[in-house]
């Protein structure tokens, strides 16, 4: 049986998961300019995880499309486009599930390899 301890630390997480949504939803409800949404979201996330790098995908039909990144790249925003099932991220529009990598994420069968995107050479997805 687990202790207090660990429920309480089970609460706070979702605490903070609720806050950060809030925070999004509330971004989303007061600007209209979608680029201006989609990067404080880029923030609001980088915010949470303390992540290296944060990348929005939209999907456009069965297209997802780089639109938002932490890091700057602006020859890349509009034009990396995957299709679902293409790599990673592509991997997750289609079956709807999240993919935590902590290390060696390049060895993923899914992985792909954009040569614009600096990050692609992180460890961890």
């Amino acid at each position: 049986m687990k202790d207090i301890a660990y429920y309480k630390n089970k609460l706070k997480e979702r605490e903070k998961e609720i806050g950060i949504l809030r925070t999004i939803s509330e971004t989303v409800s007061y600007r209209y300019d979608l680029k201006e949404v989609l990067e404080s979201i880029i923030r609001i996330v980088h915010s949470y995880f303390q992540s290296d790098s944060c990348l929005i995908y939209l999907l456009t039909n069965e297209t997802l499309v780089l639109q938002a990144s932490l890091n700057p790249h602006p020859k890349a925003l509009g034009n990396i486009q995957l299709k679902k099932g293409e790599g990673i991220t592509g991997w997750v529009a289609e079956h709807k599930r999240t993919v935590a990598l902590s290390s060696k994420a390049y060895d993923d069968e899914r992985f792909k390899v954009f040569t614009v995107l600096p990050e692609d050479r992180y460890e961890a997805f």
